[in-house]
This record gives C-alpha cells, structure tokens and sequence, in this order.
C-alpha cells in the first residue's frame, strides 16, 4: 500500500515552484492518456499508464507499452468512466486507508471536463471505499486545490503566507466550517450554503492557521504568492 499517489492527467501542467524531482519507493505514480507527456517533461517515470490513448503522444505510447517496469492497460474509447475516474479507482486499490491522492494537469482545456475533475474527487471523498477514506489534493502551478468532507482538519501551509484561500462548497451545505490563525477573515463554526460566495478570497498571513469542518464537502483554493513575493515575505 502507497501513502501518496500522483495521478497526471491531459490538462494544462506548470510544475509547481515546491515540486519534489524524484519519487520514492512508497509512492505511486499513475499518467493518463495524454498526462504522460508531463511526465517526460519533469524527468519522471509513470508506473502505471491507462486510458483509451485517444490523445497520447505516439511515440511516449510506443516507448511505454515496451517498458516491462510500466503496467500499462488499454481501455475502448467507447465507455461509462472518463480515464481520471479509472485512475482514482486503481489509486484508491492501492493507496493507504488514509493516504493522499496528488492530481496534476486537471485543469484548463475544455471546462465540462475541468469541471468533472473537481467533482469526481469529491464524490470520491464522499465515499467508504472498502474502508478507505483518500485524501485529495490538486495542484497546477502556483495554485493548490484540497477536497475536504467533514469531519476533516487541514492545517494551512505555511509556505502560502501572502496568498489567498477561497472556500467553495461542492454539497449543498457545509456545517461547522472554523478558520483560524493567520486569517484576515476569521470564521468560527460557520456554514457554507452552495452557489454563494461568503468564503471567497480570504488572505492569509502565515503565523498559522487551521481549517476545520464538520459536515459537508468543501474545495479550498489555495493561492500562493508570486517567488518575489515569497522572497519578501521570508
């Protein structure tokens, strides 16, 4: 079982500022379809690549059916699951009961899909998965995106002093939302209704700060700050 699997899918990929160079041996690293080009990219190797390869690069295709140290499974292109939700399934399979599943390139290119790859991890979350409860966090650039379903604690990196945090509520209520620390805007056992915007763009100063939820699902964007910026700030 894997503490932490990253699962690269087709959309956009800058490489976040903190991104590690190499994997571990206790880490899983799963690209789909296309996501494999990112991995080129950065220097690393998938471990398993699956999809229906409708938009992979020939010829990392090619490379990558042959690589006896890559699992690799074909999937018709005709079918009920997007190749995110195939991977999310094969993560979860082999992921710790409470590990953390990294999604990278979710996001940009065609928006039912950016869409989906928010939602699908939420209704993942939401889930008892043969008693596993993954943790999701995705990431593009500069900018990371955690899924929470209460109960739930999130401990605010510190490393986004001078960002912004924005609550968006994916149920139709979060209950029991506490924000506190290095908030400008401090929240204590508030509720988040779908659709409104009362937990957008909130800033954080870095001397500390817990989130905490009682009941619902909640995505937290959280922005860090520019590297001037952070050179400023530390």
């Amino acid at each position: 079982m894997f503490p932490r699997v990253y699962v690269f899918l087709n959309g956009v990929f800058h490489p976040p500022w903190n991104f590690p160079k190499y994997t571990t041996m206790d880490e899983l690293v799963i690209a789909t379809d296309g996501g494999i080009s990112h991995l080129a990219a950065i220097g690393w190797k998938a471990d398993v690549f699956l999809g229906d390869f409708d938009s992979a690069d020939p010829e990392i295709l090619s490379r990558s059916r042959d690589d006896r140290t890559v699992s690799t499974f074909t999937f018709p292109q005709e079918k009920d699951k997007t190749d995110f939700e195939l991977a999310i399934e094969y993560a979860i399979e082999y992921l710790e009961p409470r590990g953390i599943i990294e999604i990278l390139g979710a996001f940009g290119g065609r928006w039912d899909m950016t869409f989906s790859n928010l939602f699908l991890p939420a209704a993942f979350a939401a889930r008892n998965s043969a008693g596993k409860k993954p943790r999701f966090l995705l990431r593009e650039g500069q900018t990371l995106v955690y899924i929470m379903f209460g109960p739930d604690k999130l401990t605010i990196p510190l490393e986004t002093a001078g960002g912004t945090v924005s609550l968006m509520p994916l149920s139709p209520m979060v209950r029991g939302v506490t924000l506190k620390g290095g908030f400008k805007y401090p929240l204590k056992d508030g509720n988040l209704p779908f659709g409104l915007t009362l937990g957008m763009s909130n800033e954080f100063y870095g001397r500390g700060g817990l989130l905490t939820v009682r009941r619902g699902t909640l995505a937290v964007f959280i922005q860090s700050p520019g590297e001037e910026d952070r050179r400023n700030i530390f």
